[in-house]
């Protein structure tokens, strides 16, 4: 039996998601999405959790963290690095951290975040969605969310 802790996951992860871009860096959305990334890094008020999720703080809250086994309550919109809307002032209640919407990089997020607060998340493609399509997010896309957490449960 093969057994694999989760160091290994992320490590096998990182690998396989490197196979697909192969041969897609060219691709615009990547592209964008890459130069959006870069800007925010060079921008002072962004700070990088995780495995490169970037967080601006727009209202800091002071409640508690959430654990990466909990559930939150969550007021958030969602649009793409070419300014593509995805989603506005939508409430998500009850939703798993460690779901995160699908996103890795949005439950790294999650658990830095107080309740109360407000920030801007930019999610690098990789960390997103990849080079999987999900809906109106072409692969290779960066998301970026402004989000709100409500509560804890």
């Amino acid at each position: 039996m093969f057994k694999m802790n989760l160091d290994g996951f992320k490590k096998a992860k990182e690998i396989c998601h490197d196979i697909l871009r192969q041969g897609h860096e060219k691709d615009p959305n990547l592209l964008r999405g890459n130069a959006y990334v870069d800007s925010c890094r060079r921008d002072s008020s962004y700070k990088s959790y995780g495995d490169g999720v970037l967080c601006k703080v727009l209202k800091k809250g002071s409640g508690e963290l959430p654990r990466e086994n909990a559930a939150v309550c969550i007021n958030y919109s969602m649009w793409l690095s070419d300014g593509t809307e995805l989603l506005k002032n939508q409430t998500h209640y009850y939703l798993s951290v460690s779901n995160g919407l699908g996103m890795a990089g949005f439950s790294q997020a999650l658990t830095h975040m107080p309740v109360g607060s407000v920030w801007e998340i930019v999610i690098p493609e990789r960390l997103a969605h990849g080079a999987s399509e999900f809906g109106k997010i072409k692969a290779f896309s960066t998301v970026i969310m402004k989000v709100e957490l409500l509560s804890v449960e």
